[in-house]
């Protein structure tokens, strides 16, 4: 825990912190620092908006992806979803 720590050390600034819960160990984080939460934030704003401003919603929610989605899941259990 230690070394993960002093990873995410930098981190710090955007709230990023290490918590002892019940049975382990939680990585916090402020939601607007995760892709995903801003990929479903501007997603939901673009299904509210008009055509042009949605259309440059989804361009920014798209423009968060990069590489090829689980490139380097290597399981059977997953292998066999494909």
């Amino acid at each position: 825990m230690s070394r993960l720590r002093q990873a995410l050390a930098s981190a710090a600034a955007k709230e990023v912190v290490i918590a002892r819960r019940p049975g382990g160990y939680v990585l916090e984080a402020d939601p607007a620092t995760v892709d995903l939460h801003r990929f479903r934030d501007l997603v939901a704003q673009a299904r509210q908006a008009d055509d042009e401003r949605a259309a440059v919603l989804m361009g920014r929610a798209l423009a968060l992806w990069r590489g090829d989605a689980f490139a380097t899941v290597d399981t059977p259990w997953f292998c066999d979803l494909r």
